[in-house]
C-alpha cells in the first residue's frame, strides 16, 4: 500500500509539475503573439477567422497541457523507480 501511494504522490506531483511549465510556456507565448499583433493587427487573422483562431488556441494548449503533464507523470514513476525520490518516512 505505501508503493502504492508514493507513486500516486509522485504521479500527482509529476501532474503539477508539468502544469506548471505548461503554464510558462502559455505566458511566454501569449507574450510574443501579442506582441505580433501589436505591430501587424492582421498578422492571423488574414490567414484565419476569428473563431478558427479560438478554436485553434485552444486545441493546441489543451494538447500542449496534457503532454506536459503526461511528461512529468512519467519523470515522477522513472524518478522513484531509481531511487532518486525516496518517499519513504525515517522514524
Amino acid at each position: 500500500m505505501k508503493r502504492v501511494k508514493s507513486y500516486l504522490l509522485s504521479i500527482f506531483l509529476g501532474g503539477l509539475l508539468g502544469g506548471l511549465v505548461h503554464l510558462i510556456f502559455h505566458g511566454i507565448t501569449e507574450v510574443y503573439l501579442a506582441r505580433k499583433m501589436a505591430d501587424d493587427p492582421t498578422f492571423f487573422l488574414n490567414k484565419l477567422s476569428y473563431l478558427d483562431l479560438v478554436w485553434l488556441h485552444h486545441f493546441v494548449y489543451g494538447v500542449d497541457a496534457a503532454l506536459w503533464i503526461l511528461v512529468g507523470m512519467i519523470l515522477g514513476i522513472i524518478f522513484i523507480k531509481k531511487g532518486l525520490i525516496n518517499l519513504k518516512r525515517s522514524k
